[in-house]
């Protein structure tokens, strides 16, 4: 099972709502819903703040790091630079 996954499971599990999970990883509820639901990629932040409030899911985070965000293409069309 997946980091998103179990993260998701531990919620269902808890009977917490989006807001209380949100709250939990330390970001916006908006940010949680987008991630639990496959619609945007994780970053620093939430990352961290899993590994603060979930510690015992480190190695997942590690094994999603490792695959997920590897395959993770960006356009650099969209990329923009200070100059």
């Amino acid at each position: 099972m997946g980091l998103i996954e179990q993260l998701r499971q531990i919620q269902e599990e808890n009977g917490w709502t989006d807001g209380v999970m949100a709250a939990k990883i330390g970001v916006s509820i908006s940010m949680w819903w987008q991630v639990k639901n496959g619609n945007f990629i994780p970053g620093r932040k939430f990352i961290q703040g899993v590994l603060q409030h979930f510690p015992a899911l480190a190695g997942a985070v590690l094994i999603f790091l490792q695959s997920d965000m590897s395959s993770t293409k960006v356009d650099v069309s969209e990329v923009k630079t200070n100059g």
